[in-house]
C-alpha cells in the first residue's frame, strides 16, 4: 500500500513539472512574440485540437 502511495505521489509531482515547463515555454515564446498554429501548440503540449481529442 506505501509504494502505492508513493507512486501516486511521485506522477503527480512530475506531472506538475510538466505543466510548469509547458507554461515557461508558452510565456518565452509569447515574450518574443512567436506564434505556432494552433495544431503545432497541441502537439507541442499534449493539449486537445480544435475537436477536443487529445494528441
Amino acid at each position: 500500500m506505501w509504494f502505492a502511495a508513493k507512486e501516486a505521489v511521485e506522477k503527480r509531482a512530475i506531472e506538475k513539472g510538466r505543466r510548469q515547463e509547458r507554461e515557461r515555454i508558452k510565456r518565452v515564446l509569447a515574450s518574443r512574440g512567436i506564434t505556432l498554429p494552433t495544431e503545432i501548440i497541441s502537439i507541442i503540449f499534449d493539449e486537445p485540437d480544435a475537436e477536443g481529442t487529445p494528441r
